[in-house]
């Protein structure tokens, strides 16, 4: 299967395609894709992605009522920069790529740089401990101190 054939196909399947991981790359030979919902990275085969992720094998109760797909990818992709959050001030755009800050969630795993707006000190923190609590891991001992 071509790049672009592999690219359509993954994409049907609720997948964005990254990339061939052989080469040369045929359908039976693993692929590396996202899942559109959970953003997990895998392997996978062309012909396994019809089965899905496996964040849709059993999906949560507010998955199985009758929206469509792109409404259900409307909900779950709550862009932090779109969020209004006072964290997006403490953002570091020196440190962090462009990419992550176009694609970023209010609920993402990924570490990445912040800037303490009040000292202007830098550490990596993940965005949903973040979003849960923002403080600054240096800045916050000298503040209970206070």
């Amino acid at each position: 299967m071509l790049a672009p054939e592999a690219r359509e196909h993954a994409k049907k399947n609720g997948c964005d395609y990254l990339g061939p991981l052989t080469a040369p790359s045929l359908s039976e030979y693993p692929h590396h894709v996202r899942c559109r919902y959970c953003e997990r990275l895998t392997a996978e085969r062309l012909a396994d992605l019809a089965f899905g992720c496996r964040c849709q094998t059993n999906p949560r109760r507010d998955r199985q009522t009758s929206t469509t797909t792109t409404a259900r990818q409307a909900k779950k992709r709550d862009l932090l920069k779109d969020s209004g959050l006072s964290v997006v001030d403490w953002w570091d755009r020196k440190s962090n790529e462009t990419a992550d800050w176009e694609s970023v969630t209010v609920k993402a795993r990924r570490e990445v740089s912040w800037r303490c707006p009040d000292y202007g000190l830098r550490f990596t923190k993940r965005v949903l401990d973040m979003v849960g609590a923002r403080k600054c891991s240096e800045c916050e001992p000298k503040r209970r101190a206070a």
